[in-house]
């Protein structure tokens, strides 16, 4: 995780930090810190919401949040994919 996280503040805005920042939002979920993992997968979404891993990142927010414990926040991603 911590690879993922050096490559996003190394390339901020490149299209291999918005692949990283996808990844380091996938390994946070697995090692279950859910709430730094949605956060994180919202941003993914909201820095390309066209982008390859949007959709899939809101689902991943939602689930995370869900995991968390935090049913209404799970809730607020319902009905965002596109």
């Amino acid at each position: 995780a911590e690879a993922f996280r050096e490559v996003v503040e190394r390339f901020g805005d490149a299209a291999i930090a918005g692949e990283s920042r996808f990844q380091l939002a996938d390994a946070t979920l697995r090692s279950g810190r859910f709430e730094e993992a949605a956060k994180l997968f919202e941003e993914v979404a909201a820095e390309n919401p066209k982008g390859p891993h949007a959709a899939e990142s809101l689902y991943f927010a939602g689930e995370a949040s869900l995991a968390g414990g935090d049913v209404e926040r799970a809730a607020g991603f319902v009905g965002r994919f596109e």
